[in-house]
């Protein structure tokens, strides 16, 4: 009997631990940056990929180990993906990740600073939110490309 309760405890610490791509009707959208931004390469948990998209030069996300390069105001970003992600603490959030489009990094695919745990501020996104279609975005910081 213990043998089956660790795993399945095993399992559902997988499982709450792995992202979930959910369909939303921003996929696709393109956004041109109002302000310039850092591409930071590096690993945080469940919070974020590999790369992510921050104004800030010191980001509390997890640890983020290195700027890589800067990504200037009026280039522009593909919505890729939104995930459903979960930690202990905190529960369920969204995370955002955008392709690069202009520039050496094009191609690239980063997280967002949204309403997620450890995202710094400046997010991209006016609010929290669970729903993937109700997500809105900070026009200080991104609006639709044209």
């Amino acid at each position: 009997m213990a043998n089956k309760f660790f795993i399945f405890v095993s399992f559902s610490v997988l499982v709450g631990c792995s992202p979930i791509m959910i369909k939303s009707n921003i996929q696709g959208r393109c956004l041109l940056l109002e302000k310039d931004q850092y591409l930071w390469q590096g690993r945080a948990a469940v919070y974020s990929g590999e790369f992510f998209i921050s104004s800030l030069k010191k980001p509390q996300v997890g640890i983020m180990k290195e700027i890589v390069t800067s990504i200037n105001r009026g280039q522009r970003v593909k919505i890729v993906k939104v995930l459903k992600d979960a930690n202990g603490s905190w529960g369920e959030f969204l995370r955002i990740q955008v392709e690069i489009q202009d520039g050496p990094y094009a191609g690239t695919i980063a997280d967002i600073p949204v309403h997620a745990p450890y995202h710094p501020r400046e997010k991209w996104t006016k609010e929290f939110t669970l729903d993937p279609n109700a997500i809105e975005f900070n026009e200080d910081v991104v609006v639709p490309c044209s």
